[in-house]
């Protein structure tokens, strides 16, 4: 019976062993996670320090910086034509005072009462793009 205990023996090690192993490989995966959670936050920060940056120092962004801004200013301008091409099909205006869409016919925003004056071009789609002072806004759609 002495093979018996042996076979045993050996049976016994070897699922120890596995168990450790796998114990091992769970607390690499969790580091793994925790290592993955901590890259997200430095990219979120890297991103909010160019936007801060971006606001702040558009206008005196070092010579090797200024492409960079140039280009945020050239996408923001296509996205403003983009959300201009959105409110003309959708027959809306954004009020400059509170945000909100209006029919593109009204002569009042609908949500606050504020006045469109004349200069406000009945068809936003004909507005000339803008540089963008926020990189994060979001569209109208």
């Amino acid at each position: 019976m002495a093979i018996f205990d042996n076979f045993g023996k050996k049976v016994g090690k070897v699922a120890n062993d596995a168990a450790a192993k796998s114990r091992e490989l769970a607390e690499i995966a969790r580091h793994n996670v925790e290592i993955s959670e901590e890259r997200s936050t430095i990219r979120m920060l890297y991103r909010d320090i160019g936007e801060l940056y971006y606001r702040e120092h558009r206008q005196d962004a070092p010579e090797d910086l200024k492409p960079f801004c140039d280009k945020i200013d050239v996408a923001a301008g296509r996205i403003h034509d983009l959300e201009a091409k959105i409110q003309q099909i959708k027959g809306v205006r954004i009020c400059k005072s509170c945000g909100e869409t209006s029919d593109r016919r009204a002569r009042f925003c609908s949500a606050c009462g504020q006045a469109f004056t004349a200069d406000e071009s009945a068809n936003p789609a004909e507005e000339k793009a803008q540089p963008a002072d926020d990189p994060k806004s979001g569209g109208t759609a």
